[in-house]
């Protein structure tokens, strides 16, 4: 993974978290949440780790991040995919909570879709601190090389 594909799946995983989930139906409270409180939180996040996290000459002669620091990140964009896709988002009457899921398998998923966003959403939290620490480690493991 290059810096550049980084940038995108986390402009793309902005953009399903607050926008994107609205084209399956699920579209209330947390879509604003997530703009007011999710784009400067993810975009932080995101910018610290990626400026914190050291490149190498991959096989195709370009820079690249660790593979194994790759590994977690697309795993970590894809359980934020996931929390987003289980959310269970509400408005003001009942008839409005719905999720992504829920509009796919039935309303009777909503309860199952709401545990699922939850174990996704504590997926993605701990990846990103797996993904952090491990930036960090290749950091000063570059450093005491040179």
């Amino acid at each position: 993974m290059t810096k550049a594909m980084f940038v995108v799946l986390t402009i793309l995983t902005i953009f399903w978290l607050t926008i994107g989930r609205a084209f399956l139906g699920s579209m209330g409270w947390f879509m604003l949440i997530y703009i007011i409180n999710g784009i400067p939180v993810i975009s932080l996040a995101c910018g610290v780790l990626i400026s914190l996290a050291p490149t190498e000459m991959s096989k195709k002669k370009r820079r690249s991040l660790n593979p194994t620091l790759s590994t977690l990140l697309y795993v970590m964009f894809a359980a934020a995919f996931l929390h987003g896709f289980f959310l269970v988002d509400f408005g003001d009457t009942e008839d409005s909570t719905v999720s992504a899921a829920a509009t796919l398998f039935g309303r009777s998923f909503l309860d199952v879709s709401s545990y699922l966003s939850l174990v996704f959403l504590l997926l993605t939290f701990g990846l990103y601190i797996t993904a952090f620490a491990y930036a960090i480690h290749l950091r000063t493991r570059q450093r005491k090389n040179k």
